[in-house]
């Protein structure tokens, strides 16, 4: 007979213990127009990660100049002999899961173009300008759905471009003045729309003037991301009525 453990219990589940685990934790400060890297991890092996970065402090010096400066970190993610990469707003807070064996991640302040003011593009970050970013990596993932994304606002136009790139859509939304026979049309492509051209996509707005696009897990475009306003649903006909439009991209 075998002998039991008080209880009359045995367990039958051994104990093991792991002998590497990705698990890292940093704090940096990025000054003005600077880059700093928070990570370079490379490991033995492929493994489920999740990064999470948070922006705890983050200053612009009042004055000018103008521009939508937002805390970023690249991000770097491959395996053997190939890599894939990204840049994620993380104002706030941010969690990004990859499965990799190298994750490389640099934190800076990022200057992007004020809604409609192509003017703002290409500002430098003044100096004097400061973000500290808190970042940790870990293996597994959690039970979150989020993906990262960033929006962008178009106002007081009748069409435009989104990406001249490759983009992953999640949502659209415009805001008009309530008029019948408004259509709110997406294209793939790097240029805002002509006569005639057949959309992607197309939603009606409202009596309220207003028109949603919900994708739910994104929608991929793979020659760019334009937009325009139709008095025709399925040819792109110009309306000439002004919106504002507003779209969440994946990163």
């Amino acid at each position: 007979m075998s002998s039991l453990p008080p209880g009359g219990m045995r367990e039958i589940i051994p104990h093991t213990r792991r002998e590497r685990v990705a698990n890292y934790g940093n704090s940096v400060d990025v000054l003005s127009a600077g880059r700093v890297v928070v990570f370079d991890h490379t490991g033995e092996r492929g493994s489920s990660l999740l990064l999470t970065v948070e922006c705890v402090k983050f200053y612009i010096p009042p004055g000018g100049p103008f521009a939508d400066f937002r805390p970023y970190v690249h991000v770097e993610w491959g395996h053997g002999g190939a890599s894939a990469y990204t840049d994620l707003d993380v104002t706030y807070r941010q969690r990004f899961p990859v499965c990799a064996s190298s994750l490389k991640v640099q934190a800076y302040i990022a200057s992007l173009p004020l809604p409609s003011s192509p003017a703002t593009a290409g500002i430098a970050v003044p100096l004097g300008a400061l973000a500290r970013f808190r970042a940790f990596i870990a293996e597994g993932t959690d039970a979150l759905p989020l993906f990262a994304t960033r929006w962008v606002s178009q106002l007081g136009v009748s069409s435009g471009v989104v990406s001249a790139k490759q983009a992953r859509l999640a949502k659209a939304r415009v805001c008009a003045i309530p008029a019948a026979g408004q259509y709110f049309q997406v294209f793939d492509q790097p240029t805002a729309p002509v006569l005639n051209q057949v959309p992607f996509d197309v939603v009606a707005v409202d009596t309220a003037g207003n028109a949603l696009l919900d994708v739910g897990q994104t929608r991929g475009f793979v020659n760019g991301l334009a937009w325009g306003m139709s008095s025709t649903p399925f040819a792109f006909t110009a309306s000439g009525t002004d919106v504002g439009a507003f779209f969440e991209l994946e990163q």
